[in-house]
This record gives C-alpha cells, structure tokens and sequence, in this order.
C-alpha cells in the first residue's frame, strides 16, 4: 500500500499577495443593552435585547441604575451605588436626610460616571397621610406627620459635556413600599 504525498505549496497564500479591505458598516453598533431588559422584536441577525445606540441615552441609563443600586447589591462590587434606599429608614430631621441625599448622589457619580456634570438636585419628601392613608408630598422643611418618612423622588439635572449634551434630567422615585 502506497502512501499519499501531500504537497503543502498550494494550501495558502503569501504575505505579499494579501489584499487590504476596509470593512464599511452601514449600521451604529450598539452601545449597551437598555434596562429594564426587553426583547427586541426584529428580525433574525438583529440584537436579542433592545439596546442604546446614543452616548447619552446609554449614560443616562447607567446613571438611573447608578442611583437606584443600594451598597451590596452588585455581586463582586458591594461598594457601587449610591445607597439611598438605606435613608428612607432614618429618622433624623428632613434637612439632615436632604443634604445626605445630595452628598451620596455627587460622590457616587464623581466616582463611577465622572464624565456627568451635576447641575441641580431637588429632592421631594414623601410622606403618608395618618387620616386618609394616600401619599402626599410635604412641603419643605414641614416634618412628615405621625406615620413618618414613606418615601423620596430625586430629580437630578446634569451636562454631558464630552459629548455637547446640556440640559439633561433624571427623576428617580425611591419608596419603602417597594
């Protein structure tokens, strides 16, 4: 039985004879998948997830996840949030709550989005009426009445100034309801 010779000489191409093609892409990549997670309902070969496809959509999202992730609830990360839900359950005066929401928010934003620029915080109290159990806003400086502190909004306005965006806002409702 007689081995089979193999010639090697014709199995690829030489260095010299590559041909440099630029790859033009018609479509954006994504940036980053939205959240809430929804699927997305394209057609085959598109993204499984609806994703961000602008700069400043995404970073608004990352800041919105930001505010509303409290300290251990990233695995491998437990420091990553700006942990206010912890502050529904104090009962110090609304001006010590106040300024604690306005420290948290601008230290954790300089430290993990440091490309937003924070402009304006205003914060909302909400508390619960004893008579007619239905949330109500207080007004400020008013403590909340007997049934205490039920929850805070936080509205934040914030640049973008990498990418010429101004005039950005973000309103996050944070309840102990759920």
């Amino acid at each position: 039985m007689a081995r089979k010779r193999f010639s090697f000489k014709s199995s690829g191409r030489l260095v010299t004879a590559r041909e440099l093609t630029e790859i033009v892409s018609t479509v954006n990549p994504p940036i980053g998948i939205k959240t809430p997670l929804e699927f997305s309902a394209g057609k085959a070969g598109e993204n499984f997830y609806k994703m961000h496809f602008n700069a400043a959509a995404q970073i608004k999202d990352n800041f919105r996840n930001l505010l509303l992730t409290n300290f251990g609830e990233r695995l491998c990360n437990a420091g990553l949030g700006a942990n206010l839900k912890s502050l529904l359950y104090d009962a110090s005066s609304l001006e010590s709550i106040e300024s604690e929401v306005i420290r948290r928010i601008t230290v954790t934003a300089n430290k993990y989005l440091p490309i937003i620029e924070i402009k304006n915080i205003d914060i909302r109290i909400l508390g619960m009426d004893a008579n007619t159990k239905d949330i109500k806003s207080t007004t400020q400086g008013q403590p909340p009445n007997s049934s205490g502190l039920f929850g805070i909004i936080v509205f934040v306005k914030y640049d973008i100034s990498r990418l010429q965006t101004t005039d950005q806002a973000i309103e996050v409702e944070l309840t102990i309801a759920g």
